[in-house]
Protein backbone atom coordinates (compact mmCIF):
# COMPACT_ATOMS: atom_id res chain seq x y z
CA UNK A 1 0.00 0.00 0.00
CA UNK A 2 0.93 3.75 -0.73
CA UNK A 3 -0.41 5.16 1.96
CA UNK A 4 -3.21 6.74 -0.48
CA UNK A 5 -6.61 6.37 0.17
CA UNK A 6 -9.63 6.38 -2.21
CA UNK A 7 -13.77 6.62 -1.92
CA UNK A 8 -15.09 2.80 -2.94
CA UNK A 9 -19.03 3.47 -3.52
CA UNK A 10 -20.56 0.56 -1.29
CA UNK A 11 -24.18 -0.87 -1.86
CA UNK A 12 -26.78 0.01 0.80
CA UNK A 13 -26.85 -1.93 3.65
CA UNK A 14 -30.00 -3.53 4.63
CA UNK A 15 -29.58 -4.87 8.32
CA UNK A 16 -33.29 -5.72 8.95
CA UNK A 17 -33.61 -8.11 6.00
CA UNK A 18 -30.40 -9.67 7.13
CA UNK A 19 -31.87 -10.14 10.76
CA UNK A 20 -34.85 -11.39 9.18
CA UNK A 21 -33.24 -14.03 7.49
CA UNK A 22 -31.32 -14.96 10.38
CA UNK A 23 -34.46 -15.62 12.54
CA UNK A 24 -35.76 -17.47 9.60
CA UNK A 25 -33.30 -19.97 9.38
CA UNK A 26 -33.41 -20.20 13.23
CA UNK A 27 -36.85 -20.23 13.55
CA UNK A 28 -37.74 -22.65 10.49
CA UNK A 29 -34.77 -24.33 8.90
CA UNK A 30 -34.73 -21.46 6.19
CA UNK A 31 -31.01 -20.53 4.00
CA UNK A 32 -28.93 -18.54 5.85
CA UNK A 33 -28.60 -14.88 4.64
CA UNK A 34 -24.59 -14.68 4.34
CA UNK A 35 -22.86 -17.99 3.56
CA UNK A 36 -20.50 -18.25 6.67
CA UNK A 37 -17.40 -19.36 4.32
CA UNK A 38 -17.84 -15.54 3.08
CA UNK A 39 -17.64 -14.40 6.64
CA UNK A 40 -14.41 -16.26 7.55
CA UNK A 41 -12.96 -14.66 4.22
CA UNK A 42 -13.94 -11.41 4.92
CA UNK A 43 -12.05 -11.83 8.41
CA UNK A 44 -9.00 -13.50 6.83
CA UNK A 45 -8.88 -10.10 4.63
CA UNK A 46 -9.21 -8.00 7.56
CA UNK A 47 -6.71 -9.55 9.69
CA UNK A 48 -4.11 -9.83 6.91
CA UNK A 49 -4.57 -5.90 6.36
CA UNK A 50 -4.15 -5.27 10.45
CA UNK A 51 -1.75 -7.91 10.41
CA UNK A 52 0.86 -5.84 7.45
CA UNK A 53 0.08 -2.68 9.49
CA UNK A 54 1.60 -3.50 13.14
CA UNK A 55 4.89 -3.72 13.71
CA UNK A 56 6.58 -6.71 13.74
Amino acid sequence: MDGTSRRTPTAKGDYAAFYRGLARHLTEGGPLPVDPLDAVRTLEVLETLLADRLPQ
